[in-house]
């Protein structure tokens, strides 16, 4: 499997459980280190960011927010994504996007947006599991 066929086929899954509204949501940390793999493989540098809402009054808690393919059916304070050389690769949107316009697109508004792991430490994380990464090359 590539990464192309990878997040048309996490997109399906996405909108199957978002539709479904059993409370359960896909790891959002977990699908950003697989799409990291992909990249991985591909000779690209990918790092994880964390996207947040704004802060609210209190200066402490961010507000939330929700794609707006999902009318709000799902609500995040925090979303982590995989990112190289300052694109979005999630499936949340069918196009890989900058981190603006994804927010833009996919949530309708600005994010706040930092590095969680950098590529070294992303590179880490996916290979904690090598075995899998050779399972996923084949």
């Amino acid at each position: 499997m590539d990464l192309e066929n990878y997040l048309t086929k996490k997109r399906k899954e996405f909108d199957r459980e978002y539709k479904n509204s059993r409370g359960e949501t896909p790891s959002c940390i977990f699908v950003a280190l697989e799409i990291a793999k992909y990249l991985i493989l591909d000779f690209k540098q990918p790092y994880i960011i964390e996207l947040n809402g704004p802060l609210k009054k209190d200066g402490v808690n961010s507000e939330s927010f929700y794609p707006l393919k999902h009318s709000g059916e799902v609500t995040w304070y925090a979303h982590f994504t995989c990112c190289e050389k300052g694109l979005i690769y999630d499936p949340l949107s069918d196009k890989i996007l900058p981190i603006n316009d994804f927010c833009k697109k996919v949530f309708g508004k600005k994010l706040n947006s930092n590095i969680v792991l950098d590529y070294s430490e992303t590179r880490k994380k996916v290979f904690e599991n090598f075995r899998e990464l050779i399972f996923l090359a084949d």
